[in-house]
């Protein structure tokens, strides 16, 4: 028992050592300029009572933020403006003595989550800020901040990128019956990809509050029509990591609301070959370029969300086939790792918030 107890205590003090070493040698290799963390003393954030969501949103740019900078949380809410859910309210103290007010929106929707704190701050970041909208000077492109990039995961992603190819084609989707605007467009989409002639892995995850109800029967009808196997049990995120790996190509649909999905993130993690359904609406700092981090099906889901016509869906089939083909694949794979390291780790994601003008 004693034994036990010391070896875990080893492994417990190893890890944080190790974390602790990785966090000095990213430290070491940013070169941030006078407007940089130089100038901060500290970074408050509003941390509001009993919101898990909220908390969920903002963890990913919260450790960011930590690796470089002192951080502390507070409650005071007269120093913020109105909170509300998906948007981050954060005081950057500078050691001059003058406060910049920081938001992060982090919600799926493509408009300002809230005009209040929008006012209230002097940069607002947004993850799915999409080029085509015009949001004014203050509005800033960041990358979606998934919660569950921690030190830890990123190098068990990136032990994945070596994994054996075992399937041709990888697609799981989830499906909210009478909840999801894309529901037809992703029951076109595995329809379409049932019929490509490939060894392939279709999986589609099926949500509902009524089973008997007609969304959820004519979903899994269509689905068993297909020859998609479908299931009402979340996959795991270790076990879909592991399957995503071991594919040739792995597909991706719009998130909600046509979002970048937190999937595109530990996709790019193990260095998959991304198959996006139509090019992303969204766009980060470092946008994401077909033919380098992605190829496109060039299905013309509408930006609110309607499927395309029905021959997109007969030619994604065929795009599939040429894609397999496709001497680019081990190009697309080896820069989405690269893209992920270089742009989605806690110290390059601080870096570049750090690196406005202060």
């Amino acid at each position: 028992m004693i034994s036990n107890i010391i070896q875990r205590a080893s492994k417990s003090l190893g890890f944080r050592f190790r974390r602790q070493m990785d966090r000095l040698k990213r430290v070491a290799r940013v070169n941030f300029p006078q407007s940089g963390v130089e100038k901060i003393k500290f970074v408050e954030q509003f941390s509001p009572e009993d919101d898990s969501e909220y908390d969920l949103y903002q963890k990913y740019y919260e450790n960011s933020l930590r690796e470089l900078v002192h951080f502390r949380k507070t409650k005071a809410v007269d120093l913020f403006a109105p909170h509300t859910t998906h948007v981050g309210q954060y005081l950057f103290h500078l050691r001059c003595g003058a406060v910049r007010k920081v938001a992060i929106d982090a919600h799926d929707n493509r408009n300002i989550r809230s005009q209040a704190i929008h006012d209230w701050s002097d940069i607002y970041f947004k993850s799915n800020r999409w080029p085509s909208v015009d949001y004014g000077p203050k509005v800033l492109p960041i990358i979606t901040g998934n919660a569950g990039i921690t030190l830890e995961n990123c190098r068990f992603l990136s032990g994945l990128r070596s994994a054996k190819k075992e399937w041709d084609l990888v697609f799981v989707g989830r499906i909210w019956a009478g909840g999801d605007a894309n529901v037809e467009h992703n029951l076109r989409l595995f329809e379409s990809l049932a019929k490509v002639n490939c060894k392939s892995k279709l999986l589609a995850v099926v949500f509902s509050f009524d089973k008997a109800g007609e969304d959820f029967l004519h979903i899994t009808q269509r689905l068993e029509k297909a020859g998609v196997e479908w299931t009402e049990n979340q996959i795991s995120y270790g076990e879909l990591m592991k399957l995503s790996a071991k594919s040739k190509l792995v597909v991706l649909r719009a998130g909600i609301s046509g979002c970048i999905s937190w999937r595109v993130v530990d996709m790019l993690g193990i260095g998959a070959c991304i198959v996006f359904d139509r090019e992303p609406f969204p766009e980060w700092p470092v946008p994401l370029k077909e033919g380098e981090n992605f190829m496109s099906l060039g299905i013309g889901i509408t930006d609110d969300y309607k499927p395309g016509s029905s021959e997109e869906y007969e030619v994604a089939k065929k795009k599939i086939n040429n894609m397999l083909t496709d001497v680019l694949l081990s190009e697309v794979k080896y820069k989405n790792a690269t893209y992920f390291d270089n742009n989605v780790t806690y110290y390059k994601t601080a870096s570049y918030i750090l690196l406005r003008d202060f």
